[in-house]
């Protein structure tokens, strides 16, 4: 598939969100070996209880907001800043904003994680979770 770099020999785990359940996901994940790809429109991953005290001056703004590409390279799994618009379980596959289709494999332990998504793409699909307090994967629940 177009744009779709996978690790050969390794099964495709697609998270899309890097809000606190998509990244307990991929810290999980990337223990397994499986290739690890995190999907989010930022570039950064937001600490959102501590808002208010940037708001009122007692942070800075860089003490509440971490680069989502660091983390996965920390953790051996890749990043793409990208919006999911729609989600094909049936094909195994994702599409973004920008029109590029990615893959999952339904081999290994689990496929496709959702820690948060969009209503529209969350509305059309069943498998989609909408909330950082639960991740469903096509064929696997994982609990943190």
């Amino acid at each position: 598939m177009a744009g779709d770099p996978r690790a050969p020999g390794r099964p495709a785990v697609i998270v899309v969100g890097a809000g606190f359940a998509g990244l307990a996901v991929v810290d999980e994940l990337s223990r397994t070996g499986m290739d690890v790809l995190l999907i989010d429109r930022n570039v950064y991953s937001t600490f959102q209880p501590l808002l208010y005290q940037v708001a009122t001056g007692g942070l800075n703004p860089g003490d509440v907001s971490y680069p989502a590409r660091a983390f996965t390279r920390q953790h051996g799994a890749r990043f793409r800043l990208g919006e999911v618009t729609a989600v094909d379980p049936a094909a195994r596959r994702i599409t973004l904003a920008d029109g590029a289709q990615l893959g999952y494999d339904p081999s290994g332990a689990s496929s496709f994680g959702c820690g948060c998504a969009t209503p529209d793409v969350a509305a059309g699909n069943p498998l989609v979770g909408s909330g950082s307090s639960r991740v469903i994967q096509v064929g696997l629940k994982l609990q943190f």
